[in-house]
Formats: C-alpha cells, sequence, structure tokens
C-alpha cells in the first residue's frame, strides 16, 4: 500500500510499479510536479487508485491494470494525453469527470470490455490524433 500523501511534492521523476502492489492512497503522488512516467505491469494486482493520486503531475500516459475496481479522479494533469485500460476489465464504469474536461485524453479500452464508459474528449482533428498514435508507438491501421 502507498498510503495517503506518501510522496506529494516528491521530485521524483519515474515510478515503477510492484506487481504485489494493490492500493494506492488519495494524494499518493499529487504535486510531484518531475514525475513523467509510470510503470504498471499488466499483471498487477492492483485495486484501487484513489483519487487524485496523481494530480498535478506530468504523467503523459498511464495504464490501468484489469484488476482496478476503484479509479479516483485525475485532476489537472495537464500532460496526460493516452490512458489504456488492461483486458477483462473489473472497473464497471470510466465516468467522464475521471479526467479535467479540458484536456484531449484518448482512452483506450478493449473492445470486449462490458465497462461503460462516459464520454471522452479526442483531439479536435484526425491528424492530431494519428500524430498522436504514432509518438506513442500504436500500430496505425
Amino acid at each position: 500500500m502507498i498510503q495517503k500523501f506518501a510522496f506529494q511534492n516528491s521530485s521524483i521523476e519515474f515510478l515503477s510499479i510492484s506487481p504485489h502492489l494493490t492500493y494506492i492512497d488519495d494524494y499518493a503522488f499529487s504535486s510531484s510536479n518531475n514525475l513523467c512516467r509510470v510503470d504498471i505491469p499488466s499483471n498487477s494486482e492492483l485495486v484501487t487508485i484513489g483519487n487524485r493520486a496523481f494530480a498535478h503531475t506530468a504523467i503523459k500516459s498511464f495504464f490501468v491494470p484489469s484488476g482496478v475496481e476503484r479509479i479516483g479522479q485525475f485532476f489537472d494533469c495537464e500532460d496526460l494525453q493516452i490512458v489504456e485500460f488492461g483486458e477483462n476489465l473489473k472497473l464497471h464504469r470510466i465516468d467522464e469527470d475521471l479526467f479535467d474536461s479540458h484536456v484531449n485524453i484518448i482512452i483506450y479500452v478493449p473492445a470486449k470490455s462490458k465497462t461503460k464508459v462516459g464520454k471522452a474528449i479526442l483531439p479536435r482533428n484526425p491528424r492530431e490524433l494519428m500524430d498522436l498514435f504514432k509518438k506513442e508507438g500504436f500500430d496505425m491501421f
């Protein structure tokens, strides 16, 4: 477990989450302005990502593993561009207020998922979307 406010305002830039970590509490990494990369393995046992756990960070992309049942709001993550959800999600709903409404984010939810998705805000033009996919290493069809 990573406790509430544990790394708030830290100078950490990169975070590799243990596959056995199950809980990241509210505000755990909030205001860690240099944090731009969080690696979470696909076999992660993570169940909860607390409210604003990564608020005010420079994270560009984020992976939510399949076992996550609760995820709090990502507030003021202006650099966040892509959020990918794992296969066979246990999360029942991805609320539209999960991410700031002023941020352009691509949300990837596997096609077979039964998770309900609120509105997602996508880049305004197709060229911008394609450039973002290429930059992040996604295969183009």
